[in-house]
């Protein structure tokens, strides 16, 4: 958010947004409408953080009020006020996974997010290597 001349494309994967009372949520507020995000864009996942036999719906999960669910409150309160800015220049996509938590998200985010930011044959290799990594890390 500081220096976003530094890259076109930013994949935040299941990011620490619950830092510092969410300072990071608060500064996106007020700087979306800063024309340095032109041309920019954020794919952003999030994880569920418990485990996945229990809870998967997201719209349960944020009514939860537990230490647990800090994480995904204030990446969900940074998907809200990203998607809900009208007069933002970010381009921005997030998606929730519901049987994913932190330690198994980097993979599938990562696939999702290159394949958001990114629309060129290339990317299509990458995903594809990207996916038969994560075939073989899923028989280990």
């Amino acid at each position: 958010m500081e220096h976003p001349e530094l890259f076109s494309n930013y994949l935040a994967i299941d990011p620490s947004l619950w830092w510092d009372n969410e300072v990071l949520n608060r500064q996106l507020a007020k700087r979306l409408s800063d024309k340095k995000y032109s041309g920019k864009s954020l794919f952003l996942s999030m994880a569920n953080p418990f485990p996945s036999d229990t809870e998967k719906n997201l719209d349960v999960l944020i009514q939860d009020t537990t230490f647990r669910t800090d994480g995904l409150h204030a990446n969900y309160n940074f998907s809200s006020i990203a998607s809900q800015s009208s007069s933002s220049t970010l381009q921005f996509a997030h998606k929730f996974y519901a049987t994913e938590n932190h330690e198994t998200i980097p993979l599938i985010s990562l696939y999702d997010g290159i394949n958001y930011l990114y629309s060129c044959i290339e990317c299509v290799v990458i995903l594809l290597i990207f996916y038969k990594i994560q075939t073989l890390l899923l028989k280990l």
